[in-house]
């Protein structure tokens, strides 16, 4: 009673700047409080064949390049791989066709449309559409939905 205890960054667990950074996993903030934008910016995967998606794609923007590309969600069932809450870009760079197909168990939404079904094209050269699991078996899809 009376005293005071000191609030060390130490005290409260917080990181020494010296730990900070991409190597060590721990955001650094800019001057403005915002995690720096080589940070938060996501890898860009660039893909010229067919490809089921992989942990490896997780907060990825996948680039569909070249050819006509179907990209596959799998099912949980056969391989659990993505945790709820996982997005995933992907772009159409050419004038290819890209076809988002889910596996047969998995659920496709999107905004305002309800189910989309089992598969999606994007709509547009240069269009996007990003992926978020939002329930086991199930993902969200918005953006250029052709």
């Amino acid at each position: 009673a009376g005293g005071t205890d000191p609030i060390t960054p130490a005290a409260i667990g917080a990181v020494p700047a010296t730990e900070k950074g991409t190597a060590s996993g721990v955001a650094t903030l800019d001057a403005n409080s915002k995690v720096a934008a080589t940070q938060a910016s996501s890898r860009i995967i660039d893909v010229s064949a067919n490809i089921t998606l992989a942990a490896q794609h997780a907060g990825c923007l996948i680039c569909a390049i070249q050819s006509n590309n179907t990209i596959t969600i799998p099912s949980d069932a056969d391989n659990a791989i993505f945790s709820i809450g996982t997005e995933i870009e992907v772009l159409r760079y050419w004038s290819q066709t890209v076809t988002i197909t889910a596996a047969s168990d998995v659920y496709l939404y999107g905004g305002g449309s309800g189910s989309l079904g089992r598969s999606i094209t994007i709509g547009n050269q240069h269009g996007m559409i990003a992926l978020k699991k939002i329930r086991a078996n199930e993902w969200l899809a918005v953006g250029d939905i052709g």
